[in-house]
């Protein structure tokens, strides 16, 4: 596999960090984006402050607060996770074989990809 390329571990980990970071920001954006396909909202600034702070108008109904935004996030994350995961090791996994392939094991160009020589001159 190429020299740059991460280790199985290292892209499995890599991953894993980008499926957390990905699901902390996309949670709550998916949680307004379903409530307001309800049709009970007048736009995503009501739908978030009536998710965050509850609705005087709708008799006092209380708001579930910040957490509010983030209760589907373990279940999110469990099934994310693995697919971030095998994801991140099969694309560094293909992107060492397709180098090896069209540069060589030591990463030098070859004469027939373009790379000079004198072509048998």
């Amino acid at each position: 596999v190429g020299h740059d390329t991460l280790s199985s571990s290292q892209a499995a980990l890599a991953g894993c960090v980008a499926t957390l970071l990905h699901d902390l920001v996309m949670t709550p954006m998916d949680t307004v984006k379903q409530r307001m396909q309800l049709g009970h909202y007048g736009g995503m600034g009501h739908a978030l402050a009536t998710i965050v702070r509850g609705d005087a108008a709708a008799g006092g109904v209380p708001g579930e607060g910040w957490t509010g935004l983030y209760r589907s996030l373990p279940v999110t994350v469990m099934t994310n996770l693995p697919y971030g995961m095998i994801m991140m090791t099969t694309n560094e996994w293909l992107r060492g074989t397709i180098e090896d392939g069209l540069y060589g094991r030591d990463g030098a160009a070859s004469a027939s990809a373009g790379g000079g020589g004198d072509h048998g001159e």
